[in-house]
């Protein structure tokens, strides 16, 4: 993860499969690939970790919690676009018969 970029552009990392005991609610963490980003490095110096790459809310993720990363295909790495003010959601529908 050091050298991972850390400039707010996505990549695809891997957890840990030991992050969490699997009695945490968290345990979900566990051993997944997770698209990520590094928030940035703070003028003191205080690191603030990696977020999810989505609207979630769920950041300050260390480097120990990752066996490794790899850049996405297409990214803006180095160039990380900028968040948008407003978003659209499409209309989802699932017209498929669910069977029993």
């Amino acid at each position: 993860m050091s050298e991972a970029p850390k400039n707010r552009s996505p990549i695809l990392a891997k957890t840990r499969s030991d992050i969490f005991p699997e009695s945490n609610n968290r345990s979900g963490w566990n051993g997944r690939y997770v698209v990520i980003r590094h928030e940035g490095i703070l003028d003191d110096d205080f690191d603030m970790g990696w977020s999810v790459d989505a609207p979630v809310g769920y950041g300050g993720m260390p480097d120990e919690w990752f066996l490794g990363w790899q850049p996405i295909s297409g990214s803006t790495e180095g160039n990380p676009k900028p968040t948008p003010e407003t978003i659209t959601i499409p209309q989802v529908r699932n017209d498929r018969p669910i069977e029993v």
